[in-house]
């Protein structure tokens, strides 16, 4: 989420863009949320054949852009994954 924020600050101007790897963090931010459902594809499909519990696919709704909401049901998930599976 950092990233998306500076990605931001960095197209209106506010910080420089002489620096390359300023470019690779812009694109980061907006390339790594795309391949976070695939990630939770897996992870779900990991804790259902390595436990008893098989996590909703509400859950996907982690990855939502919203700061709160996607946070918030992270942390649930990772709580309730921690509760199962025994690793973060």
């Amino acid at each position: 989420m950092i990233l998306f924020y500076i990605s931001i600050y960095a197209t209106r101007g506010i910080l420089p863009a002489e620096f390359p790897i300023l470019y690779f963090l812009i694109a980061m931010a907006w390339l790594l949320p795309l391949a976070s459902p695939i990630a939770v594809y897996y992870d779900r499909q990991y804790v259902a054949t390595h436990s008893d519990w098989k996590p909703s696919a509400l859950y996907y709704l982690m990855v939502f852009p919203a700061v709160i909401v996607g946070d918030i049901i992270a942390i649930a998930y990772l709580y309730n994954r921690h509760k199962f599976i025994g690793k973060p």
